[in-house]
């Protein structure tokens, strides 16, 4: 199931950045993101960014 290749890689990175500031419960997030195709991730960065 890895159709977005780029996102995958996009993904990883962002997983780093927020595990450093959230600890382990960025594992949960992360993994339910690549479930519905990375659209929570994108828009948890959006949030992030803007607070």
């Amino acid at each position: 199931m890895r159709k977005a290749v780029l996102g995958n890689e996009l993904d990883e990175k962002t997983e780093k950045k927020e595990r450093k500031k959230w600890g382990g419960c960025v594992n949960r997030v992360v993994a339910r993101a690549r479930e519905i195709k990375l659209f929570v991730v994108r828009d948890l960065g959006e949030q992030r960014a803007l607070s």
